[in-house]
């Protein structure tokens, strides 16, 4: 350490001087050497904030406007509806399948097991119809 002292004698002035430029010089070589680092802490730090900008899209993404809802194409028949449409058919069509029988009803292929052979299985259970080979009949006395 170095101790700034003020001299009044003639030669005083001059050690000052010299005794500054020294410690300039010092404060540049030191700035020198710490602008590489200071270069350094600012990408550093750009680097972070785009890592934490990424990070905050990927935890928080854009949202998506919602999905749009297709309204159905035909009011579907309630349970009891359905069912008795379904006991009509196989009272009309003897040995109707269920494929053949959700196309008469108007149903695409993968709305068949849903909509069609849940009711066929109720009738069943209940006795008003049965099974006749691949298809369904009405039940005898039903």
């Amino acid at each position: 350490m170095c101790s700034l002292g003020t001299q009044t004698d003639g030669g005083g002035s001059a050690k000052s001087e010299d005794l500054l430029e020294r410690i300039l010089r010092e404060f540049d070589e030191h700035c020198g050497q710490l602008e590489p680092m200071a270069d350094e802490y600012k990408r550093v730090m750009a680097a972070r904030e785009a890592l934490a900008a990424g990070m905050a899209s990927q935890v928080n993404p854009e949202p998506r406007p919602p999905r749009r809802v297709r309204p159905s194409r035909r009011r579907r028949p309630d349970d009891g509806e359905l069912l008795e449409a379904v006991y009509e058919q196989v009272r009309r069509y003897p040995g109707v399948t269920p494929a053949q029988l959700a196309q008469v009803l108007g149903y695409s292929s993968g709305e068949r097991a849903r909509l069609v052979i849940r009711p066929l299985s109720r009738l069943h259970r209940l006795g008003r119809i049965e099974r006749d080979g691949e298809g369904f009949r009405v039940a005898e006395g039903a």
